[in-house]
Order: C-alpha cells, then structure tokens, then sequence
C-alpha cells in the first residue's frame, strides 16, 4: 500500500513499516503494529516546567510513599 510521506509521517511509518489493517463503520483504520519507543530525554524536552502545578499534582507529591519505595 503507497501512503502519503506526510501520513508515513504522523505515523511514526517507513517503507516497510508493520500495520494492522480494518474497517469500523464503512471506515479504513490503520495502525501501525510497533510502538514507537521513548528516551526520557525526549519525552522531558515536551514538557513545559513553568506551568503551576495542578492540585492532583501537588497532592500526588505530598501524598509521601505508599509501598516500599526508596528515594
């Protein structure tokens, strides 16, 4: 199957890339089979560290351990 580079992009495909072909509602749903795999590196540089925190957020920092976690 030929994909738009522009779709091969978004995702995450190359020239021989595994999908899973389907239909749901007269829909074609494709997915690609293999997840992409994420430094902390890269998934850290998304992230903007100037936003407030959200309640849920600091309530999960206070909340101190719930198992035999070490720090």
């Amino acid at each position: 199957m030929t994909l738009p580079k522009k779709v091969l992009n978004i995702m995450n495909l190359q020239a021989g890339s595994q999908v899973s072909i389907e239909t749901q509602n007269g829909k074609l749903i494709i997915e690609n089979k293999i997840k992409p795999h994420y430094k902390l590196s890269e998934l850290m540089a998304q992230c903007d560290l100037t936003q407030p925190l959200s309640e849920d957020e600091k309530n999960w920092l206070n909340d101190g351990m719930m198992g035999i976690e070490e720090i």
